[in-house]
C-alpha cells in the first residue's frame, strides 16, 4: 500500500493508544480529534487504516465509520476499486490487539449495521471484507438502504468472484434500476458503467434494465448530467441510448457536439440512420469543414461521398487541402470515384501559390503524397518560407520525393530556429538511414547549440551501422548535457542487450576505440551495460 502522510500515520497511530487515567477521569476521548482530524485531511488511502476501529467494539466505531463515509463520499469507480483490493488485503499492524476487522465475522455484521445506519458508505466498504461470508452478510445488510449510495457497493459486489455475493448483490442491484430511481442510477452510473465494462458475469438484464431507465422521460434528464461524467461514460450512454431508442433523436444533437471525438464520430453514423438527407447534409459538412479530429473528418466525408456526391464534387478543393494526410488521402479516392476534373498533382503545385500558411502547407504536403522526385525542386524556396509550419512541410515532402536530396535538407534543418522543424529534421533522417551519412550526423552532435534537438538526433544514431553506432553513443557519453548522457546511456543498454542481432564483425579501429571511449567514460554508464559491453567486445575478438 502507497504511504500516507506523516500526519495521517501519527494520527492513525493515535487511535490505537492507551487512553490516559486523565482522559478517563474527564471522560474524554482524544481518539475523537484523531478521527475529525483525519476526516479533513481527505487521504482515501487512510481509509483500510480505519476498519479495524470500525469492526471493533468499540465506543468510537460510529465516529469511524463517519470518517471513512466522508472520505469515500466522492471518490470514483476507480478509487473505490483500489479500496476493494486493499481492504481485502490489509491487516492491521497498529498497537498490540487482535485484528478485528480481519477476524471479522459474519454474526458482527449487524453490530456494524447498526453503527453505521447513518453512513452507508462505511458498511459498503465492509463489503470489500476478504472473508466471503462477511461480504455476503454485509451485502444483505446494503439491502435495508434505498437512498441510492449503497448502489456503487453492490454494482462492485455484482462482481464478486464468489457466486453467492454476487447473486445476492445483483439481485438488490435489480430491484433499484427502476424508473422511479432514475436520479439515484444516474448518481452511481460510472460505477455501473465498469461493473457492465469489466463483463465477469453476464449482466444482459442490467444494461436492458439501465437503458429502460434513461430513456424513462425521453433521455432529458441524463442528458442534463451528462456534462458530469468523463467520456467512458458518455460513450457508454450514448451507445446505449443513442440508438433505437425513444431517445435516439434527442441524444444525436449533443453527441455531435460532444468534446470527445469517438462519440461525435459515432453520432455521425448514426446521423445517417436517423436523419433524412437533406437534414443531415448542412451537418456533415460543418463537421467536414469545421470539427478538429481527422476521424470525424473522414467520416462526415465518407457519408457525403454516399448521400451526396454532386456536393462532394464541389467541396473537393477545399477537401483536397485538408491538414490531415488521412483525410487528403480518402479526398483523392473520391476524385477518382466520382470522375472528378481534378488531377491531384497540378492542383497541389497550383497551390504552392498561395500566400496563406494552411492551404500553402497542406498544398506542399499533397505535393509529397503526389508527386516525383522532380517536384522537389518546386519546393526548394519554401524551405526558407518565414513560417516554421511550411519550412516543416517542405522539409518532410522533399525527403518524401526524393530522400538522396532530402537528407542534406534534413542534416541543414537541425540547426533551423524553429523547434518543430528540428524535430521534423530528426523524424526525417531516422526514416531514412540508409541515405545518412553518418559521419555528418556526428559532426551535428558535437555542434548543435541546442541539447533537445542532440537528445533527438540520438535516435538517429542508433539506426548507424551496428559498430558504426556503439563508438558513437559511447562518444556522446562526454556530452556536457546531462539529459544528453542519459538519453546515449539508455541507447548503449538497448544496444548490448541486441548486439548480436546483427553478424557484422568489427574490425581493428573500431575495437580500439570503443575500449578507450568506454576506459573514458565508464561512470557514466551502469555496470550492467558496461559488463555487456565488455562482453561484446570479448565476443568480437573471438
Amino acid at each position: 500500500m502507497a504511504d500516507i502522510s506523516d500526519e495521517a500515520d501519527r494520527l492513525v497511530k493515535s487511535l490505537f493508544d492507551a487512553r490516559s487515567l486523565l482522559d478517563q477521569l474527564r471522560g474524554t476521548d482524544p481518539r475523537r480529534q484523531s478521527l475529525a482530524r483525519l476526516a479533513t485531511l481527505g487521504e482515501l488511502l487512510v481509509v483500510p487504516r480505519l476498519l479495524h476501529l470500525f469492526a471493533a467494539d468499540d465506543p468510537l466505531s460510529e465516529e469511524a465509520a463517519r470518517t471513512i463515509a466522508t472520505l469515500v463520499e466522492k471518490i470514483g469507480p476507480t478509487e473505490l476499486a483500489r479500496i476493494d483490493q486493499q481492504a481485502r488485503s490489509y491487516s492491521c499492524t497498529y498497537g498490540g490487539s487482535s485484528d478485528d476487522w480481519w477476524t471479522l465475522s459474519p454474526v458482527a455484521v449487524s453490530r456494524l449495521q447498526r453503527v453505521s445506519a447513518a453512513y452507508p458508505a462505511a458498511l459498503g466498504v465492509a463489503s470489500s471484507h476478504p472473508n466471503g461470508y462477511v461480504r455476503e452478510a454485509v451485502v444483505k445488510a446494503l439491502g435495508t438502504h434505498t437512498a441510492g449510495r449503497e448502489i456503487p457497493f453492490l454494482a462492485l459486489r455484482a462482481n464478486d468472484w464468489v457466486w453467492p455475493v454476487a447473486a445476492r448483490a445483483g439481485e438488490l442491484l435489480a430491484r433499484r434500476l427502476v424508473p422511479d430511481n432514475q436520479p439515484a442510477v444516474l448518481t452511481a452510473l460510472p460505477f455501473l458503467v465498469r461493473m457492465l465494462s469489466q463483463r465477469r458475469q453476464d449482466h444482459t438484464r442490467f444494461t436492458d434494465a439501465l437503458r429502460a431507465v434513461l430513456v424513462s422521460d425521453g433521455g432529458r434528464h441524463v442528458l442534463s448530467r451528462l456534462h458530469e461524467f468523463d467520456r467512458r461514460v458518455r460513450r457508454f450512454v450514448y451507445e446505449l441510448v443513442g440508438s433505437n431508442t425513444p431517445a435516439a433523436d434527442s441524444m444525436l444533437r449533443p453527441a455531435l457536439a460532444d468534446a470527445d471525438a469517438a462519440i461525435r464520430r459515432s453520432a455521425i453514423r448514426r446521423l445517417a440512420a436517423l436523419w433524412d438527407i437533406e437534414t443531415s447534409t448542412p451537418i456533415l459538412e460543418n463537421m467536414l469543414m469545421r470539427d478538429h479530429s481527422p476521424a470525424v473528418r473522414k467520416e462526415a466525408l465518407t457519408l457525403l461521398a454516399e448521400r451526396r456526391p454532386e456536393r462532394v464534387r464541389q467541396l473537393l478543393p477545399h477537401v483536397l487541402l485538408d491538414r490531415s494526410a488521412r483525410v487528403r488521402e480518402l479526398a483523392r479516392f473520391c476524385v477518382r470515384d466520382l470522375e472528378a476534373p481534378i488531377v491531384p498533382r497540378n492542383f497541389y503545385i497550383a497551390g504552392l501559390a498561395n500566400t496563406s500558411t494552411l492551404p500553402l502547407s497542406t498544398a506542399i504536403a499533397g505535393l509529397g503524397e503526389t508527386g516525383s522526385s522532380t517536384d522537389v525542386e518546386l519546393l526548394a524556396s519554401c524551405l526558407n518560407a518565414v513560417a516554421p509550419r511550411v519550412r516543416r512541410a517542405a522539409l518532410i515532402a522533399s525527403a518524401r520525393l526524393d530522400p538522396g536530396r532530402g537528407i542534406p535538407m534534413a542534416l541543414t534543418a537541425l540547426a533551423d530556429a524553429a523547434p518543430s522543424v528540428r524535430t521534423a529534421a530528426v523524424h526525417v533522417l531516422a526514416g531514412h538511414s540508409r541515405h545518412v551519412n553518418f559521419a555528418i550526423v556526428r559532426n551535428h552532435l558535437h555542434g548543435l547549440g541546442d541539447p533537445a534537438t542532440r537528445r533527438k538526433l540520438l535516435h538517429v544514431v542508433k539506426e548507424a551501422p551496428k559498430w558504426d553506432a556503439v563508438v558513437l553513443l559511447l562518444e556522446v557519453l562526454g556530452d556536457p548535457d546531462d539529459g544528453v548522457r542519459r538519453k546515449a546511456a539508455e541507447l548503449l543498454g538497448d544496444w548490448v542487450t541486441g548486439f548480436n542481432r546483427q553478424q557484422a564483425p568489427p574490425g581493428p579501429t573500431h575495437l580500439a576505440r570503443i575500449r578507450s571511449l568506454l576506459e573514458a567514460h565508464e561512470s557514466r554508464i551502469d555496470e550492467a551495460t558496461a559488463s555487456l559491453l565488455r562482453f561484446s567486445l570479448r565476443a568480437a575478438d573471438s
